[in-house]
């Protein structure tokens, strides 16, 4: 499965808006579309315009996956077959707008508040009722059923939405499916080329048909390819901060038994789950060590503080006579 387009969060000028979708399907023009959706929703009015587009398109499959809520919902009902994720939750609901009214009021104040309040509500149940007709064509319901069902405002389980008709098909889930949209998106930031996709690919990312090379194998060598063209390119800055890295962290390096660190762009580095514990080990035995070295220390000041012994006679029964440090001292001290 190849999906084109991937709606996977708010819908609307700062997400995915009009503009967007309307630039993605100019790409597909005369050619069968699948949209991933994954959103809680956004701005109405981006919503209803992408619905029309992918009415206006003619050939759109929507494929339905975690949590569908609100304007997420309105567009999806542009799609010339709906499908549901057997695990997805949908959500529709009656429209809202932010409401600001703080403050003091006289009653002049509170009349003209309650007037805008007022057109704001009749203006809601408009856009309301313009919503459920939408949907009531969809599920084959007259509008009343459906306004009902918005004013509940309640999570519906898959079956639950087909059951209404919103949706025309339950599947088992995305298991296995390739998102080849959203690598091409992660590949157009990272400055690489788009991906080879070959023509046969939009049927079947998985062709094993005996004697060629399966799309999917083809697909993942043309990535290898890029990677290493990219890797032979910046052989000589990567060497570079090598160097530095050995330079910087050469103790570090001994320790782990490593000929040093590749940092990326952010001077950020990567450490092995085996180095951590090797690192961990080494600060455990320079804990024990430092405790070690603590008390000897302590020994030693003990020792300054306590009172010198004073010089004791030594007997030498050789010639019986007495021996004292102070007369050794002059004995060695013309030498």
């Amino acid at each position: 499965m190849t999906y084109n387009i991937n709606i996977n969060d708010y819908i609307g000028r700062w997400g995915f808006s009009k503009q967007y979708c309307q630039a993605k399907l100019q790409e597909l023009k005369g050619k069968p579309v699948n949209v991933r959706i994954s959103s809680y929703g956004g701005e109405v009015a981006h919503a209803l315009d992408i619905r029309q587009q992918f009415i206006d398109h003619g050939d759109v499959t929507a494929y339905l996956y975690g949590f569908v809520a609100s304007s997420a919902t309105i567009l999806a009902m542009g799609a010339k077959k709906i499908c549901i994720s057997k695990y997805c939750m949908f959500l529709v609901h009656k429209v809202s707008n932010w409401v600001d009214a703080w403050g003091q009021y006289n009653a002049d104040q509170m009349q003209q508040l309650i007037e805008e309040l007022k057109k704001n509500k009749d203006d809601n149940e408009k856009i309301d009722r313009v919503i459920a007709s939408m949907y009531a064509a969809k599920c084959g319901k007259n509008v009343e059923e459906i306004l009902d069902v918005l004013k509940e405002a309640r999570w519906l389980t898959a079956q639950e939405a087909k059951d209404y008709g919103f949706v025309d098909e339950v599947i088992e889930g995305d298991e296995g499916k390739m998102n080849m949209a959203e690598y091409t998106e992660k590949f157009n930031m990272l400055g690489l080329p788009p991906l080879p996709v070959p023509e046969e690919s939009k049927e079947n990312l998985e062709d094993e048909t005996p004697g060629k090379t399966s799309v999917l194998n083809r697909i993942l060598e043309a990535i290898t390819g890029m990677r290493q063209s990219n890797e032979k390119k910046n052989e000589e800055p990567q060497e570079t901060i090598k160097k530095i890295m050995n330079k910087d962290f050469k103790k570090v390096n001994e320790l782990l038994g490593v000929e040093g660190f590749e940092a990326n762009e952010a001077g950020e580095v990567t450490v092995t789950i085996d180095q951590l514990k090797k690192l961990n080990e080494k600060l455990d035995e320079l804990g024990s060590k430092q405790t070690e070295i603590d008390s000897l220390r302590e020994q030693v000041n003990n020792l300054k503080k306590a009172d010198g012994a004073d010089s004791t006679v030594v007997d030498d029964d050789t010639n019986g006579e007495k021996i004292t440090a102070a007369s050794m001292f002059d004995e060695i001290k013309d030498l």
